[in-house]
C-alpha cells in the first residue's frame, strides 16, 4: 500500500459511499435501509431504535441521515444517545 493512502472500504470508489447517477442521486440498498429512512422521515427529533446500529451507520456515510451524540441524566445516571435524523438526500432518495 502506498505511503498516506487509506485503504479502500467495501461498497466505495475512491473512498467515498457509491453513488448512483449525478451526485445526489443516493439511493437506499434495500427495503431495511427505506424502512429505517421512512422511520427517521416520521420522526422529526431523530430515532434510532429499532434498527442496527450498523445500518444507520451506512445511511450517514451514505449522506442519507445525519447523527449526534447527546448525553443526558436519567435518574442519577447519565446516558449517551445516538440522535439519527434523515437529511434532504434521504427523503429523495425515499
Amino acid at each position: 500500500m502506498a505511503q498516506g493512502k487509506e485503504p479502500r472500504r467495501a461498497g466505495s470508489v475512491g473512498g467515498r459511499p457509491k453513488r448512483i447517477g449525478g451526485a445526489h442521486d443516493v439511493r437506499p440498498r434495500n427495503d431495511t435501509d427505506r424502512r429505517a429512512l421512512a422511520t427517521l422521515a416520521e420522526n422529526p427529533d431523530g430515532c434510532s431504535r429499532g434498527f442496527p446500529l450498523t445500518l444507520f451507520n451506512r445511511l450517514v456515510r451514505a449522506g442519507l441521515a445525519t447523527s449526534r451524540l447527546e448525553r443526558e441524566e436519567r435518574g442519577s445516571k447519565e446516558i449517551e444517545i445516538v440522535r439519527v435524523k434523515i437529511t434532504e438526500a434521504g427523503r429523495r432518495a425515499l
